[in-house]
């Protein structure tokens, strides 16, 4: 009754106009002095006992009761009458897929490091599962698994160490998300732990989907010009395509569904703050010495495009 009790007391308040008597706090602000403290034993039980007993009789015996209308009073003026009202702010709930797309990669390579999945085990995973339902459902899966190791510790816990990103994902799926559904490639269930998480998004969307950037802003998908496809194709020699088109591809597919970043500007300079392993790209000496600066954000999808293609010429 008490909590109802303080709710129609707020009402009342509220409806007064009088703002004065109410301070809010939002309960992201909430401190030790805005909390409530009390002392059970050497303050509210003396008083139920000493205020709050009622001696009745009848039917000649008598009895003890007690006034807790009176006891919940006295909480209610002693503890919780210059207690601020708290503005309970919680976070909206977002589906897996669109937490990945809003940037869940990035999040996740910060607090489990990610590796490349050998191309072999990529084509024993496909072989598995010819079927882009199988594909569907894995990925669904494993959206749900970067979204629940993106948000572990919250913003305060940046890695979640090296035996996490061993842990395969069959057991994380079994134990953690608590999914007893078999996967359906055995490939994946030996061989794919937490570390290969954004590699195996990758594949499965190259399972699932013809358009692997069907939904990239239109504003990134500018044609090259002469001058920025000429730059690639003679950067392309000394850059390392292996480590580069994985990122770039994530990048795209993670953080350019909506017109995050400005259209005219370097792509350079926002690809160099993704991860390589331990490493942010501008890190990387091939990256920072060869990657032409003058390619633009606009030209982002396009140069993928050609980047991979001359990759499968080598």
């Amino acid at each position: 009754m008490l909590d109802e009790t303080l709710l129609l007391r707020g009402r009342e308040g509220r409806r007064s106009g009088d703002s004065s008597e109410h301070l809010v706090v939002s309960s992201r602000f909430l401190t030790n002095s805005q909390s409530i403290r009390y002392e059970m034993e050497g303050d509210f039980i003396p008083y139920l006992e000493k205020q709050c007993v009622l001696i009745t009789s009848g039917s000649g015996s008598r009895g003890i009761s007690y006034d807790f209308q009176k006891a919940q009073m006295r909480l209610i003026e002693r503890y919780f009458s210059n207690v601020p009202v708290i503005d309970l702010e919680i976070q909206t709930y977002q589906y897996a897929h669109e937490q990945v797309s809003s940037g869940g990669i990035d999040f996740l390579r910060q607090k489990v490091p990610q590796e490349e999945i050998p191309l072999d085990i990529i084509e024993g995973i496909k072989n598995d599962m010819p079927s882009p339902a199988d594909a569907q459902m894995v990925m669904e899966i494993v959206e749900t698994a970067i979204a629940f190791l993106s948000s572990t510790g919250g913003m305060m816990v940046k890695s979640l160490g090296s035996g996490v990103s061993d842990m395969l994902l069959a057991d994380y799926v079994r134990t953690v998300l608590l999914i007893q559904d078999e996967l359906p490639s055995r490939t994946i269930s030996k061989n794919i732990a937490l570390k290969h998480l954004a590699s195996l998004l990758d594949a499965l969307n190259d399972m699932t989907s013809c358009d692997i950037f069907g939904n990239v802003d239109i504003e990134y998908m500018g044609e090259l010009s002469e001058d920025s496809q000429l730059q690639l194709v003679t950067a392309s020699e000394n850059l390392e395509l292996g480590l580069l088109l994985p990122t770039l591809r994530s990048f795209i597919t993670s953080r350019l569904t909506t017109q995050s970043m400005a259209s005219d500007i370097s792509l350079k300079e926002c690809l160099g703050y993704c991860e390589v392993g331990d490493f942010y790209l501008e890190e990387c000496e091939w990256f920072d010495d060869f990657f032409p600066e003058d390619v633009l954000m606009k030209e982002t999808v396009k140069t993928y495009h050609l980047l991979e293609q001359l990759q499968n010429t080598k």
